[in-house]
């Protein structure tokens, strides 16, 4: 039997295979949130990228935001994946349990390689990214709404600048932050390891450029939900039993007397500067 082409009993299981994959992606819309990465390898290593922040405020001195409102959305997630070569897909959005209950991600899932996926601790925002770019159909996309991951020093980088700035969005409107990634090895977050404070769009200004339904963050408590018995089977995962809770939130601690504002950064930013 050949390598390079399928029987016509192979073909027809990968056309249901393929048909099945794509009503899932149709039935589970969450999972398929986009997040910001660097392209892997040394195209974009030392290239600055513009992203504008859409949730970030400043953590009042009570601890406490409003309700639904995160800086970041603090979460345990794990990276899982199916299919092979480009046709890899990646699922960013799996949250882990295990801080609750026993977690059937941890303890059931298998990379290729045989490895066992470990989750990762990452605080959340949302961005636009206003670079274009095809998807595979040809379909040109103007910019995109997606999940920006603050891991590790990454995280505290940004921290810093959120307080420097006085808030990644506040009255004034919503940060435009330049991250860059320098570095392109296991040390050297994908989400970028220098980040600079350039200024601020207005509210209105957000709209008219990118629509209102792009202007607000993403509902977290959506996009990082269980999965469910079918998903988990989908991935060769056998679910374990227990109740569901959702995981704790957690804030991050600041020091407000050190806060320093950036005297040289413009009130405003125009969108020329930005794309």
């Amino acid at each position: 039997m050949g390598t390079w082409f399928n029987t016509t009993q192979e073909g027809e299981k990968y056309k249901e295979h393929q048909e099945a994959l794509r009503e899932q992606k149709k039935a589970n819309p969450f999972k398929w949130v986009l997040r910001f990465p660097f392209k892997i390898g040394a195209s974009e290593v030392g290239k600055p990228i513009k992203i504008i922040f859409l949730d970030g405020k400043l953590i009042p001195e009570n601890g406490n935001l409003p309700d639904g409102e995160y800086s970041p959305f603090y979460m345990d997630v794990h990276t899982l994946g199916y299919g092979s070569g480009k046709n890899y897909t990646y699922i960013d959005t799996l949250k882990c349990i295990k801080g609750k209950q026993p977690c059937s991600i941890c303890n059931e899932y298998k990379y290729p390689d045989g490895s066992r996926s470990k989750s990762s601790f990452a605080g959340y925002y949302t961005i636009i990214d206003p670079r274009p770019y095809k998807k595979k159909d040809g379909t040109e996309v103007k910019f995109k709404r997606i999940l920006f991951p603050a891991k590790g020093m990454a995280g505290d980088l940004l921290n810093k600048v959120k307080i420097e700035c006085g808030g990644l969005v506040n009255e004034k409107g919503y940060a435009v932050v330049e991250v860059t990634r320098f570095g392109s090895g296991k040390d050297s977050p994908n989400c970028g390891n220098s980040f600079k404070y350039l200024g601020r769009i207005s509210k209105e200004k957000l709209i008219e450029s990118f629509g209102e339904e792009n202007s607000v963050p993403y509902n977290y408590r959506e996009v990082f939900y269980d999965p469910t018995p079918e998903e988990l089977a989908f991935l060769g995962i056998k679910p374990i039993s227990g109740s569901k809770e959702d995981i704790a939130e957690e804030l991050s601690e600041f020091d407000f007397d050190k806060e320093i504002p950036l005297e040289t950064a413009p009130e405003e930013i125009s969108l020329e500067e930005i794309f």
